[in-house]
């Protein structure tokens, strides 16, 4: 688990990410966490579903995207930068 952004940082940088692939990661995991904890604290569960139903799809974007910065094959990148979330 990363403590503080400075982590995030620093293992990223050790990486050596693009400053696109840093701040789309940033993004995704803070949407990622956000609908976490709107699902916890939400009392509906319809509500709460649709919350984790989001988070999955921000949880997805964000393995894909370690996925396509991880190979050789960047073809999975297009998809990324084009998406809908």
């Amino acid at each position: 688990r990363m403590d503080s952004f400075q982590d995030f940082t620093e293992l990223d940088e050790a990486i050596g990410r693009s400053n696109w692939v840093k701040s789309a990661s940033v993004v995704l995991a803070a949407n990622v966490r956000k609908h976490g904890v709107n699902a916890i604290s939400s009392t509906d569960t319809n509500e709460k579903l649709d919350r984790i139903a989001k988070q999955n799809n921000w949880l997805a974007g964000l393995l894909l995207l370690n996925l396509a910065t991880t190979t050789s094959d960047r073809s999975i990148l297009k998809g990324i930068k084009g998406g809908k979330r």
